[in-house]
């Protein structure tokens, strides 16, 4: 049976989240299969917003399902795509996260956003070997290599443990779901402190602890935050509290220093002042990217998001048959 390969570029319009980056539909046997996009059938690699869509009806993990509707708070049908044989595989970025494996006449492999080191949290991701691979770029620049985590995390927990010796606030800026559940395990092991979460973090950790991964945290709006925020404590916030205006506003309601630092991979160049860098991904660096294609095998790789025209000109330099999507 010919296999027809077909893709095209899908803008999502979902008035409730953040611009979705351009999502592919591979065409196979005449199924058209959404990869974070709108299809016959559409699957979602995970929870993060600019990977959603518009319909309610999806093929994911249990655990992204639950992430989804905790996050939208929109009732979401997980649908099983028939008609040719598929299989999913952890791709190590979140709780949930997969990648689309796809058997016709060839095999077929969608990576989503992946990381091949794990975390305190999540294992590593799995490397199936398929003929013909898409893969993200978000990090697909050779500049960006990260250090290790466990020095990271090590640097998260000699923090807050400074911040509370002075008597000071520690706030973590963190994306709500993945970087702050792993923020959270840092300090837990690190500095031996629950730290105090928002509202949906809080939501998004309890679904954490019901699929087996157990975070220590308080919560907002309970006995035990109220004692907590009258001294010195460490909390984990959205990135978006991590400004100048809002540490100093915080100052003057909670009487005491404020000290702001944020978590992400893209601190690796980015640098400032006021706020303490953790460079922290939950993606994998270049190095990573580079040995997920390798240990693939696939013959043809197609390259989709972040730097995917640098990506893909280090690919074919390895002698690999690599376009960009």
């Amino acid at each position: 049976m010919v296999t027809r390969e077909v893709f095209k570029v899908e803008m999502i319009n979902f008035s409730m989240l953040a611009p979705h980056p351009p999502g592919v539909i591979l065409e196979v046997d005449g199924i058209k299969i959404g990869l974070d996009s709108k299809g016959d059938f559409n699957f979602i690699s995970h929870a993060h917003f600019d990977h959603l869509i518009s319909s309610l009806s999806i093929t994911t993990s249990e655990p992204t399902l639950e992430l989804v509707k905790v996050r939208t708070g929109k009732e979401f049908q997980n649908e099983k795509i028939s008609g040719i044989k598929t299989k999913m595989f952890d791709a190590g970025h979140v709780l949930g996260s997969k990648q689309l494996w796809i058997e016709n006449s060839k095999t077929y492999l969608y990576s989503g956003d992946i990381n091949l080191n794990g975390s305190l949290i999540e294992k590593p991701a799995e490397v199936p070997k398929a003929d013909m691979l898409i893969v993200e770029a978000t990090y697909g620049r050779r500049e960006y290599v990260f250090p290790p985590r466990e020095e990271e995390y090590e640097k998260i927990g000699k923090w807050a443990e400074k911040i509370l010796e002075k008597g000071e606030i520690g706030i973590v800026g963190a994306y709500e779901l993945g970087k702050a559940q792993e923020v959270i395990a840092a300090i837990n092991k690190y500095a031996s402190v629950a730290p105090l979460v928002t509202e949906k973090i809080s939501e998004i950790n309890k679904i954490y602890e019901k699929n087996g991964k157990y975070l220590d945290f308080i919560s907002p709006n309970t006995d035990e935050s109220e004692a907590l925020v009258k001294g010195p404590f460490i909390a984990v916030a959205p990135m978006n509290f991590i400004k100048w205006d809002m540490l100093k506003m915080l100052e003057k309601g909670y009487k005491r220093k404020v000290r702001g630092a944020k978590a992400t991979g893209w601190n690796l160049f980015l640098r400032s002042s006021w706020y303490e860098p953790f460079i922290l991904s939950d993606h994998s660096g270049f190095d990573g990217l580079l040995e997920y294609v390798e240990r693939t095998e696939a013959k043809k790789v197609y390259v989709v998001h972040g730097f995917k025209d640098e990506f893909a000109h280090e690919l074919r330099k390895r002698g690999i048959d690599a376009h960009v999507l």
